[in-house]
């Protein structure tokens, strides 16, 4: 079994543990409403067994969420550490800048940014809070979607505008309401707290790149559907 299919399965058994425990169900109580055994709940949560699809969407539609849901609910909630997201914001940020000609001093003044900030978001040894990548969108002329991936690498074509906190908050509630789901259920089917969502499209809580990152993977949509002004 490759590492990428071992991870997965063990980010889905995590997933079905979270989803299982905010519900205060026992393995038996999802075995019973899933068809499955308690110790097929039990192997599957601890990624010792294959599963197979079928039964993936026998437990999912126990737990009121889809199988992305439940990858998205055991997704690690120490995102901040990913080196792939972090090497991202890094090159993309600083790919930019110095398309602008800009010197991170200059940048960093623009912002209302501390240059050490600026500077070890650039070396990828820290993942701004999504606060901070919407201030660098507006500071460098760009999506603050294409910061975080998305697009071409071409810093030329990156241009764009990004929203406000209440823009983002409005949008996350848009989302909910457009899919007629409750926060409860939406919160299963992504894998966060009702509570939490709750925050979010109040505006009382900033996202962080892993929450925002577990809306967007759990929703099956671009950060763009959220961060970017539209044209």
């Amino acid at each position: 079994m490759s590492d990428s299919v071992t991870e997965s399965a063990a980010q889905i058994g995590r997933g079905i543990r979270r989803l299982r425990k905010q519900r205060r169900w026992k393995q038996d109580v999802l075995a019973e409403s899933s068809g499955l055994s308690r110790v097929t709940i039990s192997l599957v949560e601890n990624a010792k067994t294959n599963v197979s699809t079928k039964d993936l969407l026998s437990i999912a539609h126990s737990l009121d969420t889809t199988i992305p849901g439940l990858l998205s609910a055991g997704s690690d909630p120490l995102y901040n550490s990913n080196t792939k997201m972090k090497n991202t914001v890094a090159s993309r940020v600083r790919l930019r800048r110095e398309y602008l000609g800009l010197s991170r001093h200059e940048v960093a003044v623009k912002v209302g940014l501390l240059e050490q900030y600026l500077s070890t978001t650039e070396n990828g040894t820290r993942l701004p809070l999504v606060e901070t990548i919407l201030r660098l969108a507006i500071g460098l002329g760009v999506k603050p979607s294409w910061i975080l991936g998305e697009g071409d690498l071409d810093p030329k074509g990156a241009e764009g505008e990004g929203v406000d906190y209440i823009t983002l908050a409005k949008r996350m509630r848009a989302l909910r309401n457009n899919r007629e789901l409750s926060r409860d259920k939406f919160g299963r089917q992504i894998g966060l707290s009702p509570a939490h969502i709750y925050q979010l499209e109040t505006g009382r809580q900033k996202p962080t790149i892993a929450t925002l990152t577990a809306f967007c993977y759990g929703a099956n949509i671009p950060y763009s559907a959220l961060l970017d002004k539209e044209k």
